[in-house]
């Protein structure tokens, strides 16, 4: 089966939905964020809400095959976000979108993971697909406190999740930032959860038309 993507966003638009991405560097609360918005959301708001978890957490393939992993993680969470834009949901709340995969690419080609050809071809597929998030919240640490928090909980040290690929993600981060300004709103990871909840709860509102 293949979906009608013209025929989801003329859904997504119509019916006012939004879909919202939470990116950002490891460790910085999107994941528990998007977690506690979408309950908040759906229980105490009483909206119709789906929460699309990270595609890699479930990922079959060798995470070192870098091109062949981010590929997979990045169509396993588009199929699922076009799939929930055809149903009634009021909000889609989406764990590393779009925005998310583009800058990983990038990132893995700069730190020498991927080939350039990889890289720019890969990106330029991926922006096809922005017009299906209609916002995206950027949640930023430095990579000294990433991969803190990364070490704290998990205990063991990634051949992706190290300083130097921590850094240059943190830069490419920064670039999207300025690109991307009219859909992005930056949240700083190193406040409270609570805090940042408040700030990204009256954007989303600010947005709704339901």
């Amino acid at each position: 089966m293949f979906l009608n993507i013209s025929l989801v966003l003329v859904k997504t638009t119509e019916m006012r939905s939004l879909t919202i991405e939470l990116m950002g560097m490891p460790k910085s609360g999107k994941t528990t964020q998007m977690d506690i918005l979408g309950s908040n959301l759906q229980h105490a708001q009483g909206y119709k809400v789906r929460c699309i978890h990270e595609g890699a957490r479930i990922s079959p393939l060798d995470k070192e095959d870098y091109f062949m992993f981010n590929s997979w993680s990045f169509h396993n969470t588009l199929n699922r976000i076009l799939e929930a834009q055809l149903m009634d949901y009021d909000l889609i709340l989406v764990d590393r979108g779009v925005y998310d995969h583009e800058a990983f690419t990038e990132a893995l080609y700069r730190t020498e993971r991927i080939s350039q050809a990889q890289s720019l071809d890969t990106q330029r597929y991926f922006r096809y697909f922005r017009d299906i998030e209609d916002m995206a919240f950027l949640h930023l640490i430095d990579a000294e406190t990433s991969i803190e928090r990364e070490y704290k909980y998990e205990r063991a040290k990634g051949r992706i999740l190290n300083l130097e690929f921590l850094r240059i993600l943190y830069e490419v981060y920064l670039e999207m930032k300025d690109e991307i300004k009219k859909k992005l709103i930056l949240i700083d990871g190193s406040k409270p959860i609570e805090e940042n909840q408040k700030e990204i709860l009256a954007s989303i509102q600010s947005k709704i038309k339901i």
